[in-house]
This record gives structure tokens, sequence and C-alpha cells, in this order.
């Protein structure tokens, strides 16, 4: 089985804030940039804002993160184990 070479786009909700992630893996943020991961080089990223210079990050319909803007500081989402706590 072969896979894409691209995803299929994606539409973000109205009212969030578009930004591609580079090849380094970084976006830009007004006149500073900040690095999220290569592994989403070159796909757009929905920021959702719910507090005064605070987002959360989307990936498609996934959240990823949350951004803060006043330190320019992007934070992943903490995994969740895969298996059930005994």
């Amino acid at each position: 089985m072969m896979l894409p070479r691209a995803l299929i786009g994606y539409v973000y909700p109205t009212g969030f804030v578009i930004r591609r992630v580079n090849n380094s893996g970084d976006i830009s943020w007004h006149k500073g940039r900040v690095f999220v991961s290569q592994v989403l080089r070159f796909e757009d990223l929905g920021f959702e804002l719910v507090a005064e210079d605070f987002y959360k990050v989307f990936f498609r319909d996934v959240e990823i993160g949350e951004f803060d803007t006043e330190a320019l500081r992007f934070r992943p989402v903490q995994a969740l184990p895969c298996f059930p706590a005994k």
C-alpha cells in the first residue's frame, strides 16, 4: 500500500489563526520564530484563542499543544498512557 505524498486539504474553523510550519519545524509569529516540530514541516496549524496571549494549537482536528504568545513558547500536549492503569 502506498501512502499519499500530501494530505488532502483541511479547512480550520472560522476565527482560527493559521500558521504554516517551515522546513526547520518553526512557525513565525509576528517578528519571532517558535519551534513546534519537524514532523509537521510544511503543514498548516490552527490556533484557537482561549485567553489573552494564549492559544490552543491544532493539527487538523487534533489538539497538539498550547502557545503562549507573550513568552513565544509552544508546549506540546502530554501523551496519555497507551495501557490501562492497574
